[in-house]
C-alpha cells in the first residue's frame, strides 16, 4: 500500500521514479558489535548497558539440543574469538537494529539521496528516503529534473543503492541477490499525451549490488505493472 502511495505523485506529475527493493541476508546474526555499539551510543544508550549486552553475546555458552537430548559439551566465544550478531529471539535485538538502521538512514539522507515531495496545501518540502521493515529495504527515488535522461537518473539510483549497500556491509550485513529487484518508471510523451515506457524500452538499464568479495551482481528490473505475491509455500512468484 505504501509503495502504491509513493507512485501517486510521479503518476500525477509524470516524472521519472524508481524503487530498488533490497532484502538483507541474516542481518541480526551478522551485526558487527563495533558498529552496533556506535549506533546504540548514538541513541544515547549508556555505554555500561551496551557493554553488558554485547559482552554477554560475545562470551555466551551454547548447548545443542536435538531429538537425542541436550549435548553435554558446549561451544562458546572467547575474548580472542568473540561471537557477533544480535541473537535471534533476543528482546534487545529489534531495538538495536532500529538504532543501526537510524544511523544508516541519517548518513544516507545526508548525501542527498531519497525522494523529495512538496505538500500541495502548505508547500512544505520533505524527504522520504527509505521504507524499512526489519532488514527489508525499499529505497525511493524521484527525479526532480524533468530534463534528466534515463541514463543519468539510473546512475543516481545506482549510486544511492551502492551507498546503502556499503553501509550495510559496514555493519556486517549484505544484500541477498536472489531477493533483490528494482522498478523504473519512465514516461514518454506523444502528441502531448504522457505514457509509461514499456519494459522492452528500458530493460537495457542495469542495476547492480556490491558483494563482500568486491564483485557486483545484477538484479532484476521488473515491469511497472508487475508485482510480487507470495505463494502458500513461501516462494515468490510474479503476476501482471
Amino acid at each position: 500500500m505504501i509503495k502504491q502511495l509513493f507512485f501517486d505523485q510521479p503518476n500525477i506529475l509524470h516524472c521519472n521514479c524508481a524503487i530498488s527493493s533490497n532484502d538483507a541476508a541474516n542481518c541480526y546474526d551478522a551485526v558487527n558489535h563495533a558498529a552496533g555499539s556506535f549506533a546504540l551510543q548514538a541513541m544515547r544508550v549508556p555505554i555500561t548497558m551496551v557493554k553488558c549486552y554485547l559482552v554477554c553475546i560475545q562470551l555466551m555458552r551454547f548447548y545443542l539440543k536435538t531429538g537425542f537430548g541436550t549435548a553435554s559439551r558446549s561451544y562458546d566465544g572467547t575474548h580472542h574469538e568473540p561471537y557477533m550478531g544480535l541473537i535471534q529471539g533476543s528482546g534487545a535485538a529489534p531495538a538495536a537494529w532500529t538504532a543501526i538502521s537510524t544511523v544508516m538512514l541519517s548518513a544516507y539522507k545526508s548525501q542527498g539521496y531519497g525522494a523529495f515531495f512538496q505538500s500541495g496545501w502548505s508547500g512544505l518540502f520533505f524527504n522520504i528516503a527509505v521504507l524499512l521493515y526489519i532488514d527489508d529495504t525499499d529505497l525511493l527515488h524521484i527525479s526532480t529534473d524533468n530534463n534528466i535522461t534515463d541514463t543519468d537518473f539510473v546512475a543516481r539510483v545506482q549510486a544511492a543503492t551502492t551507498y546503502w549497500a556499503k553501509q550495510l556491509q559496514a555493519t556486517g550485513g549484505n544484500f541477498k541477490p536472489a531477493k533483490c529487484y528494482w522498478y523504473l518508471l519512465s514516461y514518454k510523451s506523444r502528441q502531448g499525451i504522457p505514457s509509461l515506457k514499456p519494459l522492452q524500452h528500458i530493460q537495457h538499464h542495469c542495476m547492480t549490488i556490491p558483494q563482500p568479495d568486491n564483485t557486483t551482481v545484477s538484479i532484476t528490473l521488473k515491469a511497472a505493472l508487475q508485482a510480487l505475491m507470495c505463494t502458500p509455500k513461501g516462494r515468490d512468484r510474479c503476476f501482471e
